[in-house]
């Protein structure tokens, strides 16, 4: 009985912590809510945190009329194409690296492990001159192939993952119904490598 009444006590101190996270999150996004439907004029007077006198929806109108539905198009164009060539290529490449007994995967491995450990800025110069090079500069494909081969490392890693956790009786019964590495890849490794894609948990 004693120990009902001691979880049954509040804990203040949790609670606390909890409200303290909650202002630390809330008051940001009032703040980029308040922005957003004031003039700018009232919100430099009233600062960031004060409450909307004439609330106006005429920012989000020159938002649109400025091109935001354009940017926005372009932004879910990149992200579809790199999701897209990061799959086609992370899916085979894990599946050589998991599969392969030989130097060459383990070399492939190590290889995009070293990715990871290579930060963005370290590249930037030479990359925008490849990009300059190869016509890409200021297109799509410009953002789109320097994104998806970012994301390839870590893609691979996560991916090679979940194909390890593949039990290798499954390989075996595949390959005794005489399956094809490339039928194996379709028919068992990637769905049951599903729940291991990077796009899965987005």
């Amino acid at each position: 009985m004693s120990q009902r009444r001691a979880n049954s006590r509040p804990n203040y101190v949790a609670g606390f912590a909890a409200f303290a996270w909650l202002l630390i999150i809330g008051v940001p996004l009032y703040a980029l809510l308040n922005i957003a439907v004031q003039p700018q004029t009232k919100y430099t007077d009233g600062g960031p945190i004060s409450i909307p006198s004439s609330p106006t929806f005429q920012n989000f109108v020159t938002v649109v009329h400025s091109g935001f539905l354009g940017y926005l198009w372009n932004t879910m164009l990149v992200a579809a194409a790199t999701v897209a060539i990061v799959l086609v290529l992370g899916v085979p490449v894990s599946y050589a690296v998991v599969r392969g007994r030989g130097w060459i995967s383990r070399g492939i491995f190590r290889l995009f492990l070293i990715g990871l450990a290579i930060p963005a800025q370290a590249v930037i110069i030479p990359l925008f001159l490849l990009i300059n090079r190869l016509g890409y500069y200021d297109t799509l494909w410009g953002v789109i192939l320097p994104t998806a081969a970012f994301s390839m490392p870590v893609s691979v890693l996560v991916i090679s993952g979940g194909m390890r956790e593949i039990s290798g009786s499954l390989y075996e019964a595949m390959a005794l119904d005489g399956a094809k590495p490339a039928q194996v890849l379709v028919k068992l490794v990637v769905p049951l490598s599903r729940s291991a894609s990077p796009c899965s948990t987005r």
